[in-house]
């Protein structure tokens, strides 16, 4: 399958070259040599700055990833401490002030 689009490309090369002979020049081959070679280093380029956004993405989500682990342990810890207060009802003082209102009225 891969050998068809390049074998198409090749004809159009050929096809252009038939057109515009002086293309088929060592001056043409090397300028378009050299546009190929700068096309290349900047796809490579642009490879090695995708390569380090994704590291860095993956160190911020790992990152996240464990702030997200400490919040949730400690929520855990706020909550099993709250049902423990839920469970022993209102402080010592504050039971005192039910009963008075509850005297008082």
């Amino acid at each position: 399958m891969l050998a068809f689009p390049r074998l198409n490309m090749c004809e159009a090369a050929v096809d252009v070259v038939r057109r515009h002979p002086y293309l088929a020049g060592e001056p043409s081959q090397r300028y378009a040599r050299a546009l190929l070679d700068r096309e290349l280093a900047v796809l490579f380029l642009v490879e090695s700055m995708l390569a380090a956004e994704t590291d860095e993405a993956i160190r911020a989500r790992s990152q996240a990833e464990e702030a997200l682990r400490k919040h949730r342990a400690e929520m855990r810890e706020v909550e099993v401490e709250h049902a423990r207060l839920e469970a022993e009802g209102p402080a010592s003082h504050r039971k005192r002030d039910l009963l008075d209102k509850a005297t008082k009225e």
